[in-house]
């Protein structure tokens, strides 16, 4: 094989491998937009969300990439992405817990919509 023809092999490989890395990163991001998106729908119809929209959404962005990293699976190279529901919404619940603990905000704790115990889940959602 000529060195033309494998220079020619290694950038059709390396543009193959970079566009299923590309698609598989935009599936991810609109996989975790959907999530994020799933967790403002659940919290708009709270009081707390009403009393103070801002301060909710600044603890949904603060929260949301730790809490989905840890939910999300990648699915593999024919497997579309996905994400777990339940253990998303958990670790997200924990954080703006605790974040609103932190910052002396009981309401927002209160508000808090109540989410099904999983037990295939290690960490439990808080008890208020």
């Amino acid at each position: 094989m000529s060195k033309s023809a494998i220079a020619l092999l290694v950038l059709l490989v390396a543009g193959v491998l970079g566009g299923v890395l590309w698609h598989k990163s935009q599936e991810r991001a609109r996989c975790a937009a959907g999530a994020k998106e799933a967790a403002v729908a659940l919290l708009r119809h709270t009081p707390a969300f009403k009393n103070d929209e801002v301060y909710v959404r600044r603890l949904i962005d603060e929260s949301h990439k730790a809490a989905f990293d840890a939910s999300f699976a990648g699915g593999g190279l024919f497997a579309p992405s996905s994400y777990d529901e339940q253990a998303y919404l958990e670790a997200l619940w924990r954080e703006i817990t605790r974040r609103a603990t932190d910052d002396n905000r009981p309401e927002v704790v209160d508000a808090l919509p109540a989410i099904d115990q999983n037990p295939d889940h290690a960490a439990p959602t808080p008890q208020r």
